[in-house]
Formats: structure tokens, sequence, C-alpha cells
């Protein structure tokens, strides 16, 4: 019995030993996740994609170092009920330690689409922090934009007043003068704010004279070494290589230097003032001037916005009141509420084909065949009633721009594009163009723009 008290005693010391060996340490089990996320936002969305921003919480509660995030996304509103069902993301970044502003980059959204986003984070065990807040964001509209600014282009403003094309080159006037852009190289070739650059100012082929443009209102191209320029103070200008000619009213047969669009069409350059009325300067030689007087009932005192040409070289003039007239064969036909139109002013004009497109204080409308469609923001998908810019695309789409956003129209659905949804650089749209490629170019109060969808 003594034998077998010895016995048990011995195993017992030997068991209490191994049980204190410090090379078998007792292993404990993490069960503090990390805390939630509170300060969930969505910075910005592309058409494809959001940016969220939060700040990143730990492993254990807000300390450490998490391993993984898990996003869910889904079209309505996201809870812990619901957490599960909407759709996983898993951001292929490590979460920022905690207390530290991290970003997640959730992808394959789709445009236009409203989505309500949700966080969560886990440990190494994986422990699973609560739901963080919500929050929402819309994706854009589906394109491509690149946006141009006096920061990052040689525009000499971000207030683009007119574009004009050259085959790829791209002439474009600004409140402070014109630059030329090919699609790689930028080039500043009239600055207001240091009167000229890199040319010999003269007026009538004889006196050199260092008044400068002033703001050009519109370009028409003759050739690639003749560029007009039409100006808001100083008449028209023609830049001809390392010169310029400057046609004022006391050389020429303009009888005031307000000009408001030029165009070339029939060999001729053609004139649009504040409140003149319409000339037209003969290009073949002759240097001849003609004036045309556009019904004085109708034309308002002479007040022209702007011009178009059509293919058979008719030309539209689009008035401050009372419409607009087309000069066909030395005959003017006018158009205002009498025969369907408005007596409202026009702001511009684009022809395509049989189609011409009118951006008016009243809407837009479209005369084809003697038939004239009025488009209003009641009861189409503009954004205003005054249409200050349109274009016709290659595609047959007609484009509005207006002073509270850009729309199009296929024929069937119309698109909104702004500021909120979009990379549009500004509301206020002043020109519209559309070049070989099928890009539109956009012209705005704070900035130049070309979309491709």
């Amino acid at each position: 019995m003594k034998k077998f008290i010895a016995l048990l005693l011995f195993v017992s010391f030997v068991f209490v030993s191994c049980s204190n060996d410090s090379s078998n340490p007792v292993v404990s089990v993490d069960s503090e996740a990390p805390s939630a996320v509170t300060d969930l936002s969505v910075g910005f969305t592309s058409g494809n994609s959001a940016t969220l921003f939060l700040t990143a919480t730990g492993d254990d509660g807000i300390f450490g170092r998490a391993k993984t995030y898990e996003v869910r996304y889904a079209t309505s509103m996201i809870d812990s009920a619901n957490y599960a069902l909407a759709t996983q993301f898993l951001p292929p970044n490590q979460p920022n330690v905690g207390t530290a502003d991290d970003t997640i980059i959730v992808t394959g959204l789709l445009p236009n689409t409203k989505y309500y986003f949700a966080v969560k984070l886990a440990d190494e065990t994986p422990n699973w922090s609560p739901i963080s807040n919500i929050d929402s964001a819309t994706t854009l509209l589906s394109g491509s934009w690149t946006v141009y600014r006096t920061d990052n282009s040689d525009l000499p403003s971000n207030e683009v007043l007119a574009i004009q094309l050259d085959g790829v080159v791209k002439y474009i006037s600004t409140l402070d003068g014109v630059s030329t852009y090919n699609n790689t190289t930028w080039n500043l070739i009239y600055d207001a704010q240091e009167i000229r650059i890199d040319t010999t100012i003269i007026v009538s082929d004889t006196t050199i004279d260092t008044t400068f443009f002033g703001t050009v209102n519109s370009i028409a191209i003759e050739s690639s070494s003749q560029i007009w320029f039409g100006t808001n103070s100083n008449g028209v200008a023609l830049l001809e290589g390392d010169s310029t000619v400057f046609y004022k009213s006391n050389d020429s047969g303009i009888s005031i230097l307000s000009l408001t669009d030029i165009l070339i069409s029939d060999n001729k350059l053609w004139i649009g003032t504040l409140t003149s009325g319409l000339y037209s300067f003969a290009l073949d030689g002759s240097n001849a001037w003609q004036k045309y007087d556009v019904p004085i009932t109708l034309h308002g005192l002479g007040k022209i916005n702007c011009i178009e040409a059509t293919a058979n070289n008719e030309i539209w003039t689009g008035l401050q009141v009372y419409g607009a007239s087309v000069l066909g064969n030395s005959v003017f036909t006018n158009y205002s509420s009498d025969n369907n139109f408005t007596n409202q002013g026009v702001w511009d004009i684009s022809v395509s084909g049989t189609k011409t497109l009118f951006g008016t204080d009243a809407g837009a409308f479209l005369f084809e065949n003697d038939i004239w469609t009025n488009y209003m923001a009641v009861d189409s998908g503009l954004p205003d009633n005054v249409v200050t810019a349109v274009v016709i695309d290659n595609q047959g789409t007609y484009w509005f721009g207006t002073r509270f956003g850009l729309a199009s129209f296929n024929g069937t659905v119309w698109t909104n594009y702004t500021t909120v949804n979009s990379y549009l650089p500004d509301n206020f749209i002043n020109t519209l163009q559309v070049d070989m490629f099928g890009n539109l170019w956009i012209g705005t109060k704070n900035g130049l723009a070309r979309f491709s969808n």
C-alpha cells in the first residue's frame, strides 16, 4: 500500500511539473472584433466605379490593423438584416491601421445608377465588425470625357466662346484670346492680355497698329494659313501667315465694329452684326462688300445673333428678336410665330442635310421638309427653355446646350448631362461642335470638354 501511495505522489509531481513547463504555453483565443466604421462616405464616382472614404478601425476595436475589408452595395437601402443579400466586393487592399484615413475603389458598377454602400472589417480569426453607416451616390453617365482649362492647356481663358474645326485642328476662342489644338499640341495664337503675339498687325495693308482684337466671338477658316476672326469691338480680322489685316468701318463695307458671327460659304465671308444686319465680303480677289437688309419689321433693327449656311449656300440668320430669316437667291424668307416658329431670340443654328436645328429663347426647333417641331423643357428632356447652342452629330443625334446643362436626343431617348452626373466642366454651354471622328466638343463658361460616347 505504501508503494502505491508513493507511486501516485510521483505521477502527480510529474504531471504538475509538465503543466508548468514554459515550452508549452496555453493558447488564447482572439474574440475581439474590429469596431464598426462610422464615417463611410462616397467621395466621387465615374461611369463604372465609386471611391469610398473612411477611417479604418483596428484588429481589436480601433487598435492594431484589421486583415480585410468587405464592401456590400445595392440599388436599394442596406441594413443589418439585408446586408448579406447585397452584392459583395472584396477590395485588394488591406485596411490601414486603426484610426487612419483609408480609401476603397469599388469597380464593376453600372453607369447612371444610384448605389448604396456598406462596409465591414475582419481580423485574422476572422471576427467581423458590425455594419458601417450607409452612404449612397449615383454613378456618372457612360462616355469618355477630357476637360481642358487654363491649368492643363494653353487656353487663354476658361470661358470658351467659339470652336471652329479645320481637320484635326481646333481653333478655340475664349474670353481672353484664341488657341489651337491638334489633339497633341496646343498653340496660343492670340492673347488679349498681351495685345498680340508673333505677328505684325496691319490696318488697310499700310498702317501699323497695336490695337488688340478684343474678344473674338467667331472664327472662320478660309485655308490653313488664312483664319478670319469676328470680334466684339474691332470688326473682322484676317490672320494670314505672319500678319493680321483688320477690316473696320472706315476701310470696309461694314458700318459697325461689333460682330456676332462669321462663316465662309460660296466663296464669300458672311458677317452677322450686332445692330447693322448681314454683310458679305468676296474672297475671289475682288474684295467686294455687300450689305443685305433683312426686312426691318422682322429683323428687329438689324440685330443678328448667329448665322449658318446650308449645302445650297443659303444663309440662315438667327435674330435677337422675331425669329429667323434665310437668304436664298437674293431673297429673304422670314420665319416667326406666324409660320409655327417663334418671335423670340435665336442663339444658334445647325444644318445637316435636310434638317435645320435652332436653339432659341423658346426651346429648340427642328425644321425639316417645311415642318417645324418644337422641343420645350416641359415636354422633352431639355433642362432649360433657353437653348444657347445646338449641333447635329455624325449619327444624327441632336445636341442642345443650355444654361443648366447639356442634352441629347437620338429620336427616341433624351439624355441630360450636368456637372453632377458627368465630367461636364460647367452647366452653362456657349458652343458645340462635332469633329471628324465624331467627338463632341463643348465650350462652357468654365472650360472646354471633349466627349465621346
